[in-house]
């Protein structure tokens, strides 16, 4: 692939936005045939270029399993032009599936899997009478977390002294206890080593280099590239790919290496040029392009050897941030109020052009004209 390749875009975290995941992807002209149809239907016409996501489809959005679904279509369609890193928050999902509860990820309230996306992981036969009012009374509950600044206090779990059960009503919480576990059960369980989603996330890489361009989720530390550290050379992050694809695996046996977590949770190249400078040059690349720590717009730094490519292209954490929740909802028993939701989807994407034996990269705005818009 590295000797054909001569276009090579680049599409930051996404969390549960399906909508605006398309509209990126059309942006890029990449794929022929109608995205909201079926892949059979796609079809690929430039052989020389490539799609890279850079993981968090999951999380601060309403619709995880719908961004899942179509990234892993894409995935599934053209496995060789498409390439689907992990981020943190597919990483930590897959941690937690042998965890107790009380030490998962997706329990802090700020993290992970809220009321409106549980829906989508809850089979129709596992819904009572009561799901969409337990649902609804949860997230009362977690607009009192964000109004109180309560994230150190409270998690997203069924008994405890820190259990969010206790900002519900009294007469309300053994109904909301009994959907809350249910609902978490079922998404564990949609995501177990053999689904169909466990086994596509397992098989994701942290790591990629594409376009004399190193690409991970949050980025590699000096302190284990190079001749000092146990990421030597490219082939030494190939081989991390797959350790950590065997031992993520439930019940492998195998522990997971400790270079995982931190490539998909380090922030330390943001703003330390001479740090970028020495990871860069051990896997003698050109530059680094990482998601993970959200701005705004995409951020070139370095002289152009550091690209932060998350622009919160998801509405709903570009709107609210770790405080996922629904458009324009107001607590009723808090004072708090959700932003609103834009019906555009906005923030930049990255295109690498081959020049020669170089490669320019090209910041692309979002076509205002071809958007979709939908009522949130």
């Amino acid at each position: 692939m590295s000797d054909d390749l001569q276009t090579l875009w680049a599409i930051g975290d996404l969390h549960g936005d399906p909508l605006c995941a398309r509209h990126w992807v059309r942006r890029t002209g990449l794929v022929a045939g109608d995205l909201d149809g079926a892949p059979e239907s796609w079809s690929w016409p430039d052989a020389t270029a490539h799609l890279i996501f850079m993981g968090d489809y999951i999380d601060k959005g309403p619709q995880p399993r719908a961004t899942l679904d179509f990234v892993r279509a894409l995935t599934g369609a053209f496995p060789t032009r498409i390439t689907a890193l992990l981020g943190n928050h597919e990483v930590n999902l897959l941690h937690d599936r042998e965890l107790p509860s009380g030490n998962r990820y997706l329990e802090l309230p700020w993290a992970a899997s809220h009321p409106r996306s549980y829906a989508e992981w809850l089979p129709a036969e596992l819904r009572t009478e009561n799901t969409t009012r337990a649902f609804a009374l949860l997230q009362s509950a977690l607009l009192q977390v964000y109004e109180q600044n309560l994230f150190r206090s409270v998690m997203v779990v069924t008994s405890g002294k820190r259990s969010v059960l206790r900002l519900v009503p009294a007469e309300h919480r053994a109904m909301v206890k009994a959907e809350l576990a249910r609902a978490q059960a079922a998404y564990l369980n949609a995501v177990s080593s053999g689904s169909v989603y466990g086994d596509w996330l397992e098989a994701r890489p942290l790591t990629a280099v594409l376009a004399d361009t190193l690409f991970v989720h949050g980025g590699v530390p000096a302190s284990l590239a190079g001749a000092g550290g146990s990421l030597r050379t490219r082939a030494d992050l190939a081989a991390l790919n797959g350790a950590f694809s065997k031992s993520i695996r439930v019940g492998s046996g195998v522990a997971a290496p400790a270079e995982a977590h931190e490539l998909v949770e380090y922030r330390g190249l943001h703003g330390n040029c001479g740090e970028v400078a020495a990871v860069r040059r051990a896997f003698n690349v050109s530059r680094i392009a990482v998601g993970h720590t959200p701005g705004d717009s995409v951020r070139v730094d370095c002289g152009g050897e550091f690209l932060a490519l998350d622009s919160a292209l998801g509405r709903h954490f570009r709107a609210s941030g770790n405080n996922y929740c629904e458009s324009e909802l107001v607590s009723e028993t808090a004072g708090y109020a959700c932003p609103r939701v834009s019906a555009a989807c906005e923030g930049q994407i990255v295109r690498f052009r081959r020049v020669g034996d170089e490669w320019s990269v090209d910041v692309v705005d979002s076509d205002d004209a071809a958007q979709d818009r939908v009522e949130l």
